[in-house]
């Protein structure tokens, strides 16, 4: 304890004796790293952000490569009021799996809903098998939909599936080929806003659409740092009351953020999900450690008003 001691008081002495030269080496080896902050690149590549030797990994590129899934969606339609099996709700799920097949880049035969043609119902007619719409029009009054309900309920494999078990809403599902996450997103929005309306609400999920969000908190971010570093400015005029006391720690949390930024791009770590908040952390600790240190030089200076011995102490 006592050597480190005075290894940080030897380092002390030399900042006070040399402050331009340390200061000019600061500078120059801030640059220095800081440049690398060129090389960052966003990925938000969520397969390329897990361990690819992990046989979980391995076996689930396999899966998807050969049956699909990564651009998997959900679209639930629920009625604010009462259960899916009404007219008005079915129509909305026809007019949807329609126009959810037509969409560009789906794969058809992975898109399942109570109207899709690739979800039938089996059937033996007289011992010969045939398989059926389980709703190949949409039903217009109550009879009818009686009838879908009483054919959904005879198959236990579209429990849970197209319908939720409580029944208040009806699911349309959907794969797309190797699409880009924005295109997917776009369009799962356009259908979302043509059929949402005050009866009807209109929820989606899916891989796709948490990879499009994700980029745009990423692309966010720019702004929420632009937000700290005012938060940060107003804190330390609150704290200090004058322009030393704001634009030094300030500086010093800048610098260092170049700094990780820079080292970052060396070492090819990239902006994602996991790593767009490094600059507003960074910032954050070092105004607040920096601010720390310029409070005890203001109290040692207090007491003594010899700079170099004051920065020496503190």
């Amino acid at each position: 304890m006592i050597q480190m001691s005075e290894l940080l008081r030897t380092y002390a002495e030399h900042i006070v004796r040399h402050p331009w030269r340390v200061l000019i080496l600061s500078v120059l080896a801030t640059i220095t790293v800081a440049s690398g902050a060129s090389r960052l690149r966003v990925n938000l590549d969520l397969e390329q952000q897990l361990p690819a030797d992990n046989p979980y990994v391995v076996v689930d590129r396999i899966v998807r490569k050969q049956f699909g899934g990564r651009n998997f969606v959900a679209i639930a339609l629920v009625p604010k009021s009462g259960t899916v099996w009404r007219p008005d709700v079915l129509r909305v799920v026809y007019d949807l799996t329609l126009d959810l097949l037509n969409t560009p880049g789906v794969i058809p035969q992975n898109v399942a809903s109570l109207s899709s043609p690739y979800v039938r119902v089996p059937r033996d007619h007289g011992g010969t098998l045939t398989s059926d719409y389980l709703m190949k029009e949409p039903p217009a009054d109550a009879a009818a939909v009686a009838a879908v309900r009483d054919l959904y309920e005879q198959e236990p494999l579209f429990k849970g599936t197209v319908v939720s078990q409580d029944e208040r809403a009806a699911l349309v599902l959907g794969d797309f080929y190797e699409n880009g996450a924005d295109e997917i997103s776009v369009a799962m929005e356009t259908l979302a806003a043509k059929y949402r309306s005050p009866d009807i609400e209109i929820a989606l999920t899916g891989e796709p659409l948490y990879r499009h969000f994700e980029g745009v908190i990423v692309h966010r971010q720019r702004y929420y740092f632009l937000g700290t570093v005012a938060a940060v400015l107003l804190a330390l005029w609150l704290a200090f009351g004058q322009l030393q006391g704001v634009i030094l720690p300030t500086t010093t949390a800048l610098l260092s953020t170049a700094v990780a930024m820079g080292f970052m791009g060396y070492a090819g770590i990239p902006i994602n999900a996991w790593t767009a908040s490094v600059p507003l952390m960074v910032v954050s600790v070092a105004a607040g450690h920096s601010a720390q240190m310029l409070k005890r030089y203001y109290e040692e200076y207090a007491r003594c008003q010899d700079r170099g011995a004051r920065v020496l102490s503190s």
